[in-house]
């Protein structure tokens, strides 16, 4: 006798023990409890009426049946089964092929101590309930945790087929299932907070591992999961939409576990609500069934208004399994003594489960996309931001399924985490284009913002002028890479004038980013002040330019910079400038058509001035030998020497120097001296571009050596070299 638990026998209690027993009935004007009197083990299943409408007026029994009347059910035959009823432990067996004979008898041994064990604990007989169990507690990790999990799914797999409303209800008859559904779920959430307060306080739940104690924490998301789902239901207000697509859907579920219509009217033609509601620990089967169902309904020729409630109720079943158990797992955790699930990927978030989320986004989204396709629509009863409001809310609940799951490989395999990746980067971008299609911003800024979706964000920051948002995102996700993505977008938008002006604390992650782009990182080289990695940067660039403007203007801020740095630029970049500057005087000299646009090389333009004409005139002579010696690679490889020495026979073969010997031969040495002053021998050498140094008496003596045979001609030849270097 428990004082707390008893009952006021003298309010109206009536015992009926038909046939004198075995089963007994102890009637209240708001319940019945049922036990037997012969093989009491103290567990009574209880059976309640709640409504005025349904408390018991009367009852009695005839022919062996025990009878009550209600109201508003009128007679019910009150029918003795098992509280518990599961699958009989011989078929179980069947599916444990792993286990030796004697593993099953232990298991199924220590599964009655655990359940002897639960039902001292609900009676209050703590010390009892505690006592019972200290056989498990020196049984192998593996067998606990069979044992546990198997009678964790009992409890939430019950089927209560002791109401009597259940067997007068049937599919036929009222196709939305028992009105006593929703009591009995509360029920199923109640007995099971109760068994885990049972193993927490017994010190059972401490000897669990991770992934059983994540398990029990499933088995209590599911059955809150379907306790709303139950309360969503009867809450929607169009009944026929609900009852058709939920009795299609939950039949559909049954039909994968192989429950057939004709099974459940041989359980009393209860509907398959009852049955599916009555096993919650596969919920997630409805899902599926549940998109499949809504396509058919949207392919068969239904109204707008229809679509729209259809859509509405399968979202709103969406949301009821999905939200109420991660808000479960949420509050929950730390009673299951789950401190973080990094390892371990929830149901939710199971491939499975996305995937028909993913179905349903699916079919939503293109429902928003042709309702805001139809121009001038005004339909009354259609809230169409509410199909708004809930879409964002299922497609956080896809995102997030990856997000987990990404979690998880980000630690156990990194392959399929880049494998992951990619369809979870297309779904996010896919999210927030059904919002910007429908110009729906706030939820498209939402999901973006959520989910880092920088593409979406930068558009609607841009829109709305709100350049504090990006410098926020710029902290806020950093370590996504926010500040790569902007700068990325910024230089293939053209938009240079924000990419250049970052606030200073950005400077070095700038700097980072434009090592990848030489064409616009020497702008922000001046501006850190770094002008010696400027130049750098700007001479290569000048190597590879082909237009020859924008060749000259590389080498002109490179020989600024390193001005400013203080460094020597004479070496490095002047030579340069000075071809051009040749390059560009080009026309002018030789009086010819090149393109210009197309910078030649040294050689190639040495080649061009003189090689291809007959007579070249001073300047060309002079523009050739001052290229030559200021190109660097020409001077100061012996493979070039031949080009040099061309260019001298060139100048040498200006001349006849076979006439002017004979012409000259008799002149004294002041006119013979001024007459050969003249030659284009003697001008070129003496130009003030050239270096003496570099015309040695060797070169002069190969120009010499064809006229060794003429010996007026090597005389004047070599006055010519002796007054030239008299003159330098």
């Amino acid at each position: 006798y428990d004082q707390q638990n008893a009952f006021d026998l003298t309010n109206n209690v009536h015992i009926l023990i038909p046939s004198g027993g075995p089963d007994a009935y102890i009637v209240f004007k708001d319940r019945v409890i049922f036990m037997n009197v012969e093989n009491f083990s103290g567990e009574m299943d209880d059976v309640k009426f709640i409504s005025p409408l349904e408390q018991i007026v009367g009852n009695g029994s005839i022919d062996n049946n025990a009878l009550v009347i209600s109201p508003k059910y009128g007679i019910l035959h009150l029918k003795q089964q098992p509280v518990m009823k599961s699958q009989p432990r011989s078929k179980k067996r069947k599916t444990r092929h792993s286990r030796s004979t004697q593993d099953l008898e232990k298991i199924d041994n220590q599964l009655d101590i655990l359940s002897e064990g639960f039902l001292s604990f609900q009676r209050n007989e703590e010390e009892v309930a505690y006592s019972i169990i200290s056989p498990l507690r020196d049984s192998d990790n593996d067998i606990i945790n069979e044992v546990i999990i198997k009678r964790a799914e009992m409890l939430i797999n019950a089927q209560r087929s002791t109401d009597p409303r259940w067997a007068q209800e049937g599919f036929h008859k009222m196709n939305t299932g028992s009105l006593n559904i929703q009591n009995l779920l509360d029920e199923k959430i109640r007995r099971y907070s109760l068994f885990i307060d049972y193993l927490y306080y017994s010190g059972l739940l401490t000897l669990l591992p991770i992934e059983t104690r994540v398990k029990l924490c499933e088995y209590g998301e599911k059955v809150a999961s379907a306790s709303y789902l139950r309360y969503i239901q009867n809450m929607f207000e169009f009944k026929d939409i609900s009852n058709k697509v939920t009795n299609s859907a939950m039949a559909s579920a049954l039909a994968k576990r192989k429950i057939t219509e004709q099974i459940w009217k041989k359980k009393g033609f209860i509907s398959p609500q009852d049955l599916f509601y009555s096993s919650v620990s596969h919920i997630e089967d409805i899902c599926q069934q549940l998109v499949h169902t809504e396509s058919d309904e949207m392919s068969s020729g239904v109204t707008l208004l229809q679509a729209y409630h259809t859509i509405n109720l399968v979202n709103q079943y969406f949301e009821a399994i999905f939200v109420k158990a991660i808000d479960y797992r949420k509050e929950n955790s730390a009673r299951f003594l789950i401190m973080e699930m990094h390892d371990i990927i929830p149901w939710t978030s199971s491939a499975s489960a996305r995937d028909a989320l993913y179905q349903q986004c699916e079919i939503t989204g293109n429902f928003l996309k042709s309702f805001s396709n139809i121009p001038n629509l005004d339909i009354d009863n259609i809230e169409i931001d509410t199909i708004y409001k809930r879409l964002s809310i299922i497609l956080c609940m896809l995102l997030d399924g990856y997000r987990e799951e990404l979690q998880y490989l980000a630690v156990n395999d990194v392959d399929k985490f880049q494998e992951l990746n990619i369809p979870y980067c297309h779904v996010r971008a896919k999210a927030t284009s059904i919002f910007m299609e429908t110009k729906k911003y706030k939820y498209a800024f939402e999901i973006a913002e959520k989910y880092g979706e920088f593409n979406v964000l930068l558009q609607l920051c841009i829109r709305e002028n709100r350049e504090d948002k990006i410098q926020y995102y710029m902290k806020h996700f950093s370590d996504q890479d926010f500040p790569k993505f902007l700068f990325d977008w910024y230089l293939k938008n053209n938009q240079y004038d924000k990419l250049f002006n970052q606030p200073r604390e950005y400077w070095d992650l700038l700097h980072e980013f434009l090592k990848e782009h030489d064409v616009y990182s020497w702008v922000h080289d001046i501006e850190m002040n770094l002008f010696e990695n400027c130049s750098n940067t700007l001479n290569k660039l000048a190597s590879e330019e082909h237009d020859l403007q924008i060749r000259k203007t590389y080498l002109s801020i490179s020989k600024l910079a390193l001005y400013a740095n203080g460094l020597d630029y004479a070496d490095s970049v002047e030579p340069q400038l000075k071809v051009i500057s040749y390059h560009e005087s080009f026309l002018k000299v030789n009086e010819r058509e090149i393109d210009l646009n197309t910078p030649l090389s040294a050689e190639e333009l040495i080649e061009a001035s003189i090689f291809h004409d007959d007579i070249p005139k001073l300047d060309s002579f002079i523009y050739s030998i001052t290229l030559f010696l200021n190109s660097v690679p020409l001077r100061t490889t012996k493979e070039n020497y031949d080009i040099w020495r061309r260019i001298w026979v060139k100048i040498r073969d200006t001349e006849d120097w076979f006439a002017l010997s004979e012409k000259i031969c008799n002149y004294d040495d002041t006119n013979r001296e001024e007459y050969l002053r003249k030659t284009m021998l003697f001008q070129v050498s003496i130009s003030p571009h050239i270096d003496s140094d570099l015309i040695p008496v060797e070169l002069f003596a190969q120009l010499i050596a064809p006229f060794r045979e003429h010996k007026p001609s090597e005389k004047i030849l070599w006055e010519v070299w002796h007054i030239v270097n008299r003159e330098n």
